[in-house]
């Protein structure tokens, strides 16, 4: 059979699994050894395909031999091979993914694009991370269909049974996805589910990496499983891999496969020292438009001083290198590597983008050598593509012209081009480096060229915009290139102008730029760029946040990309490089670290996304800031840190309040420094999730003026203040343990004080020893020491100017008799024994009637109101109301709540005649209680003990007339000589209404003051409500009388 024929080429790790392929042609051609590298090959037909499968022997010489040396053997034998699978048979799968052992997985991804990454084992183990080194990109196309073909779970069951015979075989799935592959094996299988959670790798296996072929597809069986200890035998694996691969391969269509250019002729880039700063040059060969295109590449190297300093900006010279111009353009979709090109002879696919900008670089009289990253850099080489980018900046500052190529574009713009030349030739040349951005002359010159080339159907404006929509001007990379451009020119499809013209033509035309294009069009050579606010080259955070809106297919770009454009990151040992061996999520940590602390990566809102990071920025800066300040950092701190933050950071009100409450400078600091604008609205803290959202601020010095002037006013600091520092774990006891300046202290608050316990014994001791004299302790408080094993009581008594709040009464009867007596014995005079201290001893004393008798002795503050006498009463027992009646004597304040609580005691009416006979001043209330409720002996031992007139008002008259107990309460009431009032409606409607002594009172009233008892329809209607009682007919008839008595004057008048 002729070896042109084979298109597809099979590679198996033992002579075994060749014979188990063999097991799946549907013809077999031939059998036969290569004695010179001790591999065997295996020949056959697969449906239409002619299919050539060879493995290594297992002899001592096939273990030391270089395993690339059989593919090239291979290549070499079968040079038509166009689709080359490699079965891996020893792969292991995460615990945490999709696959399970016996599964099988083909290392393509989603996009069609070669999902095979080489690492280091080694590495990775010891950085606790996936470290690439090569990153496959290229897979035949015709292969990817097929593959996609196959991923419909419709024909799962086909290709599980359409090997020899149509037998069925064990059930299994196949993947499509990352596959990693080390030359030594990884054991870690913590590190292996890491990994897969990370990197959403599917697999890993050692076959892989011993091959450098771009091309080569990579098909694995699982053999194991992270977690388990299960291993399936390589026979096994290998017949489920040969299972998918018979399916897949006759899913390849035939006439599609040759068309695939064969794996020999596929590029291959040659490695090139990374220690120095080389680079590869592209020398484009000339030709016609929408012919082949063919180049080589040309190896080069920056100029020798450069080698110091790998990212400074160098001026521009073509001194020591070959002339070149740098291309700068829009990749497009990376992931569709569809278009070939001849380098070195060899093919290399690129995008349709990039294809198509090199049709229009290229010349028909003369190669031309450029500098192109696609082609320049291999692409898969993970260490390389981190080197280049570290000398971007400088390969764009070597460059004669920076070729900005913006790809298709409609025709009208040619005239926009032919307007901007006739423009550029009517400036004079000493212009472009001596007149101004706002040099009269430049919109005068505008205007009269605009005014003499109209454009046809459109105006420039119009088309200036449309240029600018164009995705080139949003890719990040841009930023970089045009910056370090010594000269440069946009093209399109329309033709070619100097950009120094389109960037002032803007200036001239007053569109509205964003910060991205504002930015791009200073950066520009030209006006624009000589006399640009980015004359001083911002850090690394700023850049961040002023090209947040910036595009990147990789992620991780949005930063690598403005390294070179960071003064910061100018630097020989800077602290972070570009390293595509790094995921984004560990790039986000590393940079937020160097950005704003280590404080602040270890925050809970951090984010793991490039473009949430530059979204975050003001928030992280904020967070930045209030953690150092909090931590005690001065000026110079903030201001160490500040420097690597954005050009404006915003400041939360809680770091105005701690520099207000601890660091009058810093507040200085914030005041006048040019950094500090803005204070966002809302909450208080940027810890807060949506602290910052929706960006309402006000101005730093207009926001410390109005708080400053707030503040001032009190000379306490208040609890809302301090509260806020406690929510960001700020120390406050302590600082309210200092004075913060002369005038101005933290107030010593209810809340404060229970912080201060729940932070402990310590704690509380120190807030007692330094502000004792404004510190009452509460019952939370209280509590909250005693749960940690503190003994408040003694707290108390340690430091003598602190209040003997009821808590701490409380606390000592808790704690007994002893403790009790303690505190009296000291701090007797200051204590006050109230309702809830009496309730507490009487629960907790387990003799409750000498606990009585201390805390009611003389040693404590007794003040006696109704509510105490109650509780004492309530909670121990009538003998200690009357010891506490005869233990204060003659301080008892009688009034007419505490004569309450003693009438509903035992024996009350003995306790009411001792409480009377001390000195009592008899207030209007008393007097009123006594007659309303009482027998008239209390009123007659009142009035006698009583030193002075006791005034009886018509009220007091009018409750003797409600007296249902003392029926000769109104009669000595009647008797006092101080009483001259008439005898009101009111009291007579009180005494008719008196069930019980109604007629006693009206005939006393008609005795004594007949002349003032009038009897009105009120009186009557009162009286009559006693109709049901014995005494009602006669109240009623007395009334009655008075009123005939009344008619009998009036007739006789």
């Amino acid at each position: 059979m002729d070896r042109q024929t084979y298109n597809i080429g099979l590679l198996l790790s033992s002579p075994v699994h060749v014979d188990l392929a063999a097991a799946f042609f549907d013809q077999i051609h031939e059998n036969y050894s290569s004695a010179s590298l001790s591999v065997t090959y295996s020949t056959g037909r697969v449906g239409e395909h002619n299919v050539v499968v060879v493995a290594a022997n297992e002899s001592p010489a096939s273990k030391t031999r270089n395993t690339q040396e059989i593919l090239d053997d291979l290549l070499k034998r079968f040079p038509s091979v166009r689709a080359c699978f490699l079965a891996s048979v020893d792969a292991v799968a995460s615990q945490r993914g999709r696959c399970v052992v016996g599964d099988v997985v083909v290392g393509i991804r989603p996009n069609r694009r070669n999902g095979v990454i080489h690492f280091d084992a080694k590495k990775s183990t010891l950085q606790r991370r996936l470290v690439a080194t090569r990153e496959m990109k290229h897979v035949p196309g015709v292969v990817a269909a097929a593959v996609e073909e196959l991923l419909d779970w419709k024909k799962q069951d086909y290709w599980q049974r359409d090997s020899v015979n149509g037998s069925i075989r064990p059930q299994f799935k196949s993947f499509r996805g990352v596959i990693a592959s080390s030359s030594t094996r990884l054991t870690d299988d913590g590190l292996v589910d890491r990994i897969k959670t990370e990197n959403d790798v599917l697999c890993y296996e050692i076959a892989a990496a011993h091959f450098r072929n771009e091309s080569l597809v990579v098909v694995a069986g699982i053999a194991r499983q992270t977690g388990s200890s299960q291993i399936l035998p390589s026979g096994s694996v290998c017949e489920n891999v040969l299972a998918y691969l018979n399916s897949l391969i006759l899913r390849v269509h035939t006439d599609k496969v040759a068309q695939e250019p064969t794996l020999l002729s596929l590029h291959e880039f040659e490695h090139f020292d990374l220690e120095r700063p080389g680079f590869r040059l592209l020398r484009l060969e000339r030709g016609s438009r929408n012919t082949p295109i063919h180049c080589r590449l040309i190896q080069a190297y920056l100029p020798q001083q450069e080698e110091e300093a790998a990212s400074e900006r160098t001026t521009h010279t073509n001194q020591d290198i070959i002339a070149y111009d740098a291309l700068s353009y829009c990749w497009g979709d990376s992931t569709r590597l569809c278009q070939p090109i001849h380098v070195d002879g060899k093919i290399l696919f690129v995008t349709e983008k990039l294809l198509e900008a090199l049709n229009y670089l290229r010349r028909d009289y003369e190669d031309r050598i450029l500098w192109v990253d696609a082609i320049c850099i291999d692409q898969s080489n993970v260490q390389e593509r981190g080197h280049q980018v570290g000398w971007m900046g400088n390969l764009y500052a070597h460059a004669d012209r920076v070729l900005c190529w913006l790809g298709h574009v409609q025709h009208n713009v040619v005239h926009l081009f032919s307007l901007l030349d006739t423009f550029r030739r009517r400036v004079p040349q000493e212009a472009w480096t001596e007149w101004p951005l706002n040099d009269k002359r430049w919109s005068q010159l505008w205007i009269s060229t605009q005014s003499e080339h109209k454009l046809p159907g459109c105006d420039s404006s119009t088309l200036i915009a449309y240029l600018m929509a164009n995705e080139w001007f949003r890719r990040v990379w841009i930023l970089q290139e045009v910056r370090n451009a010594y000269k440069a020119s946009i093209g399109c499809t329309a033709g070619w102008i100097d950009a120094k013209v389109f960037a002032i033509s803007i200036s001239l035309t007053g569109i509205k730029l964003d910060n991205q294009i504002e930015a791009l069009m200073s950066f520009l050579p030209g006006p624009t760029r000589k006399f640009s606010q980015w004359v001083q080259e911002p850090n690394i955070c700023t850049l961040l946040w002023k090209f947040r809106e910036s595009q990147a297919s990789d992620p991780r770009d949005r930063f690598y990309a403005l390294l070179g454009l960071a003064s910061d990151m100018k630097i020989k040992d800077k602290e972070i490089v570009a390293d595509y061996t790094k995921t984004e999520e560990s790039l986000v940590e590393e940079v937020v670290a160097y950005i704003f602390g280590d404080p602040v990566r270890r925050h809970s809102c951090t984010p793991t996304k490039m473009a949430q990071l530059q979204k975050m920025i003001p928030k992280l800066s904020a967070i930045a800031v209030e953690r150092i300040v909090f931590s005690g950092a001065g000026p110079a701190e903030v201001e160490n840190l500040v420097q690597k933050q954005n050009s404006t950071v915003w400041l939360s009100r809680a770091t105005i309040n701690h520099a207000w409450c601890t660091q009058l400078g810093l507040l200085d600091y914030f005041r006048f420094s040019p950094v500090f604008r803005e204070v966002p609205d809302g909450r208080d803290t940027a810890a807060w999730p949506d602290w910052g959202a929706g960006e309402e601020t006000d101005p730093v010095d207009g926001y410390l003026e109005y708080f400053m002037r707030e503040s001032s006013i009190h000379d306490i600091i208040s609890w809302d203040d301090t509260k806020i520092l406690i929510d960001n774990d700020v120390d406050i006891v302590r600082l309210a343990s200092r004075p913060i300046r002369q005038s101005r202290h933290i107030g010593i608050t209810e809340e404060l004080i229970d912080h201060a316990a729940h932070q402990g014994p310590e704690s509380f001791e120190l807030l007692l020893s330094s502000r004792g004299a404004e510190v009452r302790i509460t019952e939370n408080a209280a509590q909250t020491l005693r749960y940690c094993g503190a003994d408040v009581v003694q707290m108390v008594l340690r430091h003598p100017k602190v209040e003997i709040a009821e808590a701490v009464t409380i606390e000592a009867v808790r704690q007994g008799l002893e403790t009790t007596r303690a505190l009296l014995d000291k701090r007797g005079n200051e204590i006050q024994i109230t309702e809830k201290v009496i309730k507490e001893a009487a629960i907790c004393s387990r003799s409750s009637s000498k606990m009585a008798r201390l805390l009611l002795s003389e040693k404590a503050n007794v003040i006696i109101t109704s509510n105490l006498l109650a509780a004492v009463d309530w909670w121990f027992s009538r003998k200690a109301v009357e010891f506490l009646i005869k233990q204060k004597g003659l301080r008892i304040e009688v009034t007419s709540q505490v004569l309450q609580a003693i009438r509903w005691t035992k024996g009350a009416f003995g306790m009411i005649e001792e409480v009377l006979g001390s000195t009592v001043r008899a207030t209007e209330d008393l007097v009123n209680l006594l007659a309303w409720a009482y027998e008239e002996k209390f009123m007659r031992i009142l009035f006698d003990r009583q030193v002075g007139v006791i005034t009886v008002t018509e009220e007091t008259v009018r409750c003797a007339a409600h007296n249902r107990v003392g029926g000769d309460m109104l009669e000595l009431l009647l008797n006092q000589q101080s009483w001259g009032y008439n005898i009101t409606e009111e009291v007579i409607i009180a005494a008719a209404g008196n069930p019980d002594f109604g007629e006693r009172m009206i005939r006393l009233l008609l005795i004594q003051r007949w002349n003032e008892v009038v009897v009105t329809e009120r009186v009557i209607a009162a009286a009559k409500r006693n109709e049901d009682v014995s005494e009602g007919e006669a109240i009623i008839e007395l009334l009655h009388s008075r009123q005939r008595q009344d008619r009998g004057i009036l007739s006789q008048g």
